[in-house]
Formats: C-alpha cells, structure tokens, sequence
C-alpha cells in the first residue's frame, strides 16, 4: 500500500527531530565500541594468517609432491632403460649366435654364390647407367620417367648417378618401358 503525501510528511518531520536531538555518547560507549572493534580487528588478522598458512602448507605439499613425482619418474626410467639393455644385449647376442651358426653352416653356399651375386650387380649397375641416356632420347624428365616405370623421382636420380641399383623384377619393367618407347 503506498504512502500519501501526508505520510511522506510526518516522516520527514521525524528524522529531522531526531537529527537535530543532541547525541549523548557516554564513555562506555566508545569502550564498547572499541573492544568491538578490536574483536573485528582480531578476526580479520586470524582469517588472513590462516589464509596464508594454508597457502603456504599447501605450495610446500605440492613441492613434495613434485619431488615424490619426479623420482617415480626417475626410478620407472632406470627400470626400463636397465630392462631394455638387458633385452637388446639378449637379442644381439642372439642375433650374433644364429648369424655365426649361418655362416658356418651355408659358408659353402656363401662362397660359390658371391661372385656370382656380386657380378650381377655390377651388371646392374653398369645398365642403371645406360638409363639416363635412355630416358633424354625418349625426351622425359626423370619425374615423368619416375611416374611411368612406379618409383620415386629421388631413386631414379639415384639410378643415374649410380648410388643405387633398381630390384630386378624393377630392372625388366624399366628395360621393357624403354624398348617398348624408343
């Protein structure tokens, strides 16, 4: 329900007799509104060390929790690093066992066969030359030359500057490209 004017008056003319009534402050007054103040006082310090406390309990568990985390980490290492020493030792030795046993075992095989695997190499080789004159007498680039035969273009730079030697089943389709095009 809203005040009417008259109301709004009467109101008015009541605080203004109150403000103007003089105001007794005795001495226990203002002694208890110290010590108010004070408690207030001592309550707000209590809160902010205690929230400094904990601030600082809680960064100094989080450094050892750090520390504790850290030599977790450094223990797992050593553990797997010692592991797979020990694994990579085993399977060298391993490896070195059966290649020694394969040697002995096929040296007949190894020796017959050498000069005979080394001398189509070199045949390889000798032909893996021929293919750049090949290729500019067809007039491609080595990328399109590269597209057609299925390789990349960097292995037949490789061809051409004799640093590799193409498969031989690659060899056949490259001497079949080239005859079916010149």
């Amino acid at each position: 329900m809203p005040f009417t004017e008259a109301d709004r008056e009467a109101m008015r003319k009541a605080d203004a007799e109150i403000d103007a009534a003089p105001v007794k402050i005795t001495l226990e007054d203002l002694k208890r509104d110290a010590e108010i103040d004070r408690e207030n006082n001592k309550k707000h310090l209590l809160t902010e060390d205690m929230k400094a406390y904990k601030r600082a309990y809680y960064e100094s568990r989080k450094d050892l929790y750090k520390a504790r985390r850290h030599q977790q980490y450094i223990t797992h290492r050593d553990y797997y690093k010692k592991r797979y020493a020990e694994n990579r030792k085993e399977r060298h030795d391993y490896y070195m066992a059966h290649r020694e046993h394969a040697m002995e075992v096929h040296k007949d095989w190894y020796d017959r066969n050498r000069k005979e695997i080394n001398e189509r190499r070199r045949e390889r080789r000798v032909k893996a030359k021929q293919i750049r004159p090949a290729r500019l007498k067809m007039g491609l680039k080595q990328k399109e030359f590269a597209l057609a035969v299925g390789v990349s273009p960097r292995q037949v730079v490789k061809w051409e500057n004799g640093q590799a030697v193409p498969s031989k089943a690659l060899f056949e389709k490259i001497q079949k490209f080239i005859e079916n095009n010149t």
